[in-house]
């Protein structure tokens, strides 16, 4: 049997992230990462972008030269006794550990609605190179699912020269994630491009259509495309979690703790934080949570003193040589302040006491930076009247 001090289960940004800062910190820790992947963790951000086009030159390494723990590629942890801290890998192979950090992200949803029909998701880089074979005997694309994840991949091989539909239920493109305003800036960018966006609409059914797929819509109309995309969503993989089969996230306080059991931690898309403001607990699904809160579990982990995650808020999509950037609150009751800058917009986001909560912004730049930053010290307070 191996012992470890530390087994991080998923070899994520958020695992990795853990992986290396527990070598920085804490050398003398034995710490081990399990992968079901067969290849050198990567991360994730390229696969709908650079990946989907190029799957081996798109690719960014999270691992540069030896690391500075022990890796197990090509294997998964079965199961776990969360009471005598072993696990037990697929391959037989069990690992004595102190404590695990969780870290196996989340799995694509697949709607109900593809069965039957060659639909392909996006979720790690089998997948890119999936849509990557198809997309090259292919011409014309539908995209079911207009979030950050569906804009990016119709956006990717539209500049690729494939007639490219997206279907989205919401009248913008990837609001939840961007607000309003700068999901409106991105929605008329895909049209300006070429991009055919089928708006308000969802999918209730599909068929095979010879070697393509037809695609039947909620108001009875069809739609035909070579290579079906379904980003519809993703599912926390926390089949191995101490709760499994609840099928939600794992739950765990603010420092990555998972509630109600000792020497387990689980952060990025598994995970739902406790927000220390509200009491709720919330999942936060992107890269920059998963890094921020590698940030706290680690010295909490090692017995610190260290201040409870708050989540930023911030997001971020590069479209068409374009970036688009959310940080903090931009939901509707929000009043929006739009400054004009140059090659794009910012605009801040203000409560009833006229305190900047939020901000999104098209090439933002230095000036959407700046808010960034201030933003992740708390709302920024209106400037006193001069009299």
């Amino acid at each position: 049997m191996q012992r470890t001090d530390v087994l991080i289960v998923g070899a994520s940004v958020a695992g990795i992230e853990v992986a290396h800062q527990l070598a920085r910190r804490a050398p003398e820790m034995r710490v081990t990462v399990v992968s079901r992947e067969h290849r050198t963790p990567y991360d994730r951000p390229p696969l709908s972008k650079q990946m989907i086009l190029d799957p081996v030159a798109g690719t960014r390494e999270l691992i540069v030269g030896d690391p500075d723990f022990t890796l197990i590629l090509g294997d998964a942890v079965a199961t776990v006794d969360y009471t005598q801290r072993v696990a037990r890998l697929t391959s037989g192979e069990h690992i004595a550990y102190s404590t695990v950090v969780i870290a196996t992200g989340a799995t694509a949803r697949r709607p109900d609605w593809a069965a039957g029909t060659e639909v392909l998701m996006l979720r790690d880089a089998d997948d890119a190179a999936a849509i990557n074979r198809r997309a090259r005997t292919s011409e014309t694309v539908l995209v079911v699912g207009g979030g950050l994840v569906g804009a990016e991949v119709a956006a990717s091989l539209r500049e690729h020269g494939k007639r490219v539909t997206v279907v989205h239920s919401h009248p913008l493109l990837s609001h939840h994630a961007l607000g309003d305003d700068v999901a409106r800036a991105l929605t008329d960018l895909h049209r300006q491009r070429g991009v055919e966006v089928v708006s308000g609409r969802t999918v209730v059914g599909a068929r095979p259509d010879g070697d393509a797929a037809r695609l039947i819509l909620d108001d009875g109309s069809e739609l035909t495309a070579d290579l079906v995309v379904a980003a519809v969503g993703a599912v926390p993989e926390a089949g191995i979690g101490p709760h499994a089969g609840t099928g939600g996230p794992i739950r765990c306080d603010a420092h990555g703790r998972v509630i109600g059991i000792d020497g387990v931690y689980a952060l990025g898309d598994v995970s739902a934080w406790t927000d220390v403001d509200s009491g709720e607990v919330r999942s936060h699904q992107h890269w920059t949570n998963a890094v921020d809160q590698a940030r706290v579990l680690v010295p909490a982990l090692l017995g610190e003193d260290v201040a409870p995650f708050r989540p930023s808020g911030y997001v971020w999509s590069d479209q068409y040589g374009v970036r688009f950037e959310k940080i903090g609150a931009v939901r509707p009751g929000l009043r929006a302040q739009r400054h004009p800058i140059e090659r794009g917009e910012l605009v801040a986001y203000l409560d009833a006491d006229d305190r900047i909560v939020g901000a999104a912004a098209v090439n933002g730049g230095r000036p959407f930076a700046a808010i960034r930053k201030q933003l992740r010290l708390g709302p920024i307070l209106p400037e006193p009247a001069h009299a």
